[in-house]
């Protein structure tokens, strides 16, 4: 991948420079840390290498910290074009490795990796900005996502709470599960050995996770609403927490039996429509992949990006 530029986009860039007005300062310490009057004035234009071949510096005339106009981009520090996040980010949600994308443009796995928290990063700051004040007027339909990490004897459970009118990812959480299911004999010799030196999750781990989505939902909910709907499966841990660890005045539970057809009609639509596009979208969490992640953080970090859309 090969970024250009020419001396028009060069002129666009100055105008945005002129036009651009410092949100806050970068000192913690400021008292306009977070915001306020007209707190900045120029000082000067630093020459970089880079494009657009300057830069806007600035002067907090309070606590006279000097900052930069990259200062406030996403690329700031990171010695790489914006454009590149860009392609990450894009290359990311359609399906592609971390390696492909590397070789694309000519980055390193650990750069691409890097990169990739840090747009996780900001894109869960947006998520949490344009979130937070918003109030539950609508049903939800709650399940669980399940892959792995590192290999298959270390599954788990993304457990996500979506709106069924606006199919919005209203909240999420991550839970260590065990290895099920039938193994061969080497399998179990295998994870005998696992459990022998690093033990057994938690068996209560999807319990204690919906407790959180759930109670996260209660403090959402809109006064003027009555019980929320909510619609999950059959799994017995949901059972468990409505019936014991939530006030039953709060959810009007209704349970959908895994086998229905999972089309427009079905009121998990929401959920297994979004477990559809991770399966498809991102490459770590489709069926038989080599590209699997290979901690929690970076598994994260994926469904952050493509949830932020």
């Amino acid at each position: 991948m090969e970024l250009k530029w020419s001396a028009d986009s060069q002129e666009i860039e100055r105008i945005k420079q002129e036009k651009f007005v410092p949100p806050y300062c970068p000192n913690p310490k400021c008292q306009y840390h977070n915001g306020g009057k007209h707190f900045w004035v120029k000082n000067g234009v630093l020459k970089v290498k880079k494009f657009p071949g300057f830069n806007q510096l600035y002067k907090c005339i309070d606590c006279g910290r000097g900052f930069c106009y990259t200062a406030f981009k996403l690329n700031y520090r990171h010695r790489s074009d914006e454009g590149f996040f860009q392609y990450i980010f894009e290359a990311t949600t359609q399906g592609h490795s971390n390696r492909s994308i590397a070789r694309n443009i000519n980055l390193s796995e650990c750069s691409v990796r890097n990169k990739i928290k840090h747009l996780a990063r900001q894109t869960l700051l947006k998520w949490e900005e344009l979130s937070g004040p918003l109030k539950i007027n609508e049903a939800i339909a709650y399940d669980g996502f399940e892959t792995f990490v590192h290999s298959q004897f270390d599954p788990n459970n993304i457990n996500h709470a979506v709106g069924v009118d606006s199919l919005f990812l209203y909240d999420f959480n991550y839970a260590h599960l065990n290895r099920k299911g039938k193994m061969t004999t080497s399998q179990k010799r295998k994870l005998q050995n696992i459990v022998k030196s690093h033990g057994r999750y938690p068996t209560d781990r999807i319990r204690v996770s919906t407790k959180e989505v759930f109670t996260n939902l209660m403090a959402r909910k809109n006064s003027e609403m009555g019980n929320i709907q909510l619609y999950t499966d059959e799994h017995k841990a949901y059972k468990i927490v409505l019936k014991r660890d939530i006030p039953s005045d709060t959810f009007e539970h209704f349970t959908i039996n895994s086998k229905a057809c999972r089309d427009g009609r079905n009121p998990l639509f929401p959920v297994n429509h979004l477990d559809l596009k991770l399966r498809h979208f991102l490459k770590s969490c489709t069926r038989e992949t080599i590209a699997f992640n290979k901690n929690e953080s970076g598994l994260m970090d994926r469904y952050i990006l493509f949830g932020g859309l």
